[in-house]
């Protein structure tokens, strides 16, 4: 404030010296209003222009920070935007599963959990002495017979669908193709394919991974039926004494894309007459959407006359979702029971029963409170772990807060099936989804490997998975002997 009065000061001093002494003297005559508005009106009007232009200026610098500010927030709102879109679509990316409709296996021993029930699933039990000693093509095209005689049973349409392999055994689509033959004239069915179509499941990586892929990739496949077979005991001597260690296990497990829809045959025939008379279309455009259309509705090879039943007769009654493989365990437990934990977290992310954290900038001085973890309600428990690998996976689960017993609440296969080699994953996978389907619960799959390393993967019931509105009947499981 005195360094502004001392430059009014000066500011006066300096205009009535320039009054006085440079200009001319015609200036100081007139009357005295007039001599003092000369004296003080120039230094007041010079300092109101310069306070008003000082003002004028801080204004221009106050709008010119707000809109810059605006700006900003505008683009971190925009660059925000992007990333929930993208945390929404990979989200999205997670979360995608397959339905399973239908589950056939062949087994020597029956688990102890299996009830009486539908069709929908069922296990036909084996005689271990006439396995041993037969050799694997003759047990395991037995066996497969008996499976794809009891899916034709329940739906015709199974003849249709395509059979994929779980392995890359080289013998293995030869003995499909003999008990698929077989079983096609042990029932009758009128109007079938004239041989099947078979081939390995492909992609690499985890099963549900695979399938979830396979159904993206082709969009006029509605459904699969996926195989998993070995025999170890039919390789053994069979004048020896039957090994319980060793195995016998063929499972079939039918799988559909979600939301799959009988489509309605004059509806396919307008949409595709639609298609050919687009004008806006390019003729190649044209035809190759009149093609993709015309596959997704017809059901692949399956005849639209046979699609009504196959969803009436084999509504899903399980959901399999993306799995999580640990593929260098580390050695320690305690760091082995950390992987396994957040392993089971992100699986639990791709089933949908978390959410997939978005990492959002937080404001200076705020930090969110973090929330309590949601205890983990599980049904079941499939598994293969020796004792060391339950030293790493209980309290794994423990620390979830999910108290389920490894023993009176879950399911070990080898104990339970023996060493049944190349099957024991697709058994495992079988096991998981028919436990979901019983208890209308979760059900936890972790599967040990020296080679692939530790897998994780969940189930989960198709009722809790379908709109509320949606009534799905209950699923219990069928016994065959």
């Amino acid at each position: 404030m005195f360094i502004r009065l001392l430059c009014f000061a000066l500011l006066i001093a300096f205009w009535w010296a320039l009054l006085w002494l440079v200009l001319p003297t015609e200036w100081l005559l007139g009357t005295l209003p007039s001599l003092v508005s000369v004296h003080v009106m120039p230094p007041l009007l010079a300092v109101t222009a310069w306070w008003t232009g000082k003002q004028a200026w801080n204004w221009r610098k106050v709008k010119a920070k707000e809109r810059a500010k605006k700006i900003e927030a505008a683009e971190k709102e925009a660059a925000r935007e992007v990333a929930k879109a993208a945390h929404r679509e990979k989200s999205q990316q997670y979360r995608a599963f397959v339905e399973c409709r239908a589950v056939w296996a062949a087994l020597i021993n029956l688990p102890k959990w299996a009830a009486a029930g539908t069709d929908l699933c069922v296990l036909l039990k084996q005689s271990p002495k006439t396995i041993q000693g037969s050799g694997s093509d003759v047990a395991l095209i037995s066996s497969l017979q008996q499976v794809f005689a009891a899916a034709f049973e329940q739906c015709e349409a199974l003849v249709w669908l395509p059979i994929m392999l779980a392995s890359n055994d080289p013998l293995q689509p030869g003995w499909i193709e003999q008990a698929w033959r077989q079983a096609v004239a042990q029932s009758s069915i009128e109007h079938y394919p004239s041989q099947p179509d078979c081939a390995v499941l492909p992609g690499r990586g985890d099963i549900p991974d695979r399938l979830i892929a396979l159904f993206e990739n082709y969009p006029d496949q509605p459904a699969i039926i996926l195989v998993g077979m070995a025999s170890p005991l039919a390789e053994t001597d069979k004048l020896k004494k039957p090994d319980p260690a060793l195995g016998h296990a063929v499972t079939a497990l039918l799988l559909s894309r979600p939301g799959l829809i009988a489509p309605d045959e004059a509806q396919t025939a307008c949409i595709s007459e639609d298609k050919a008379n687009d004008p806006l279309l390019p003729h190649w455009e044209r035809e190759q959407a009149l093609k993709v259309s015309q596959a997704f509705l017809q059901w692949g090879k399956i005849p639209l006359t046979m699609t009504l039943a196959f969803l009436k007769s084999l509504p899903p009654i399980a959901t399999l979702h993306r799995a999580n493989t640990i593929h260098n365990p580390a050695p320690r437990q305690s760091v082995q029971t950390r992987q396994i934990q957040e392993s089971i977290q992100m699986a639990l992310i791709c089933a949908g029963l978390r959410e997939l954290p978005f990492e959002e900038e937080e404001p200076k001085g705020k930090q969110a409170k973090p929330e309590e973890p949601a205890l983990l309600d599980l049904g079941w428990l499939v598994h293969n772990a020796t004792p060391d690998n339950l030293g790493s996976l209980i309290p794994a689960l423990m620390s979830l807060g999910c108290e389920l017993s490894p023993i009176g609440e879950a399911s070990n296969v080898v104990e339970e099936h023996g060493d049944i080699g190349e099957a024991r994953g697709m058994l495992m996978l079988a096991e998981s989804l028919i436990r979901a389907a019983q208890l209308e619960q979760p059900v936890l799959m972790a599967r040990f490997d020296k080679v692939d390393g530790i897998t994780i993967g969940l189930a989960r019931p198709a009722s809790k998975n379908a709109p509320a509105d949606s009534s799905m009947p209950d699923q219990q499981l069928g016994i065959a002997a």
